[in-house]
């Protein structure tokens, strides 16, 4: 299960905001990050970006078709 608080809390340590990570992928909206944060959707693109920027993947709870690539 995804862990919302902590994945809010990582992002605020590091000073990433939603809208950041959206401009940090080509996004034109941060729809996609924040349905991911709140674990509604399961982008791959977006949860790749944690795991490359060092969010602990404990955190995303991530699917199991990305655990092999994490």
């Amino acid at each position: 299960m995804r862990d919302t608080q902590k994945i809010r809390a990582w992002m605020a340590e590091n000073r990433w905001g939603f809208s950041d990570i959206a401009r940090a992928l080509g996004m034109g909206h941060v729809t996609h990050v924040w349905e991911t944060v709140e674990g509604k959707r399961n982008s791959r693109k977006v949860l790749q970006w944690f795991i490359d920027n060092g969010c602990p993947t404990g955190y995303l709870g991530l699917p199991e078709w990305m655990k092999e690539a994490a």
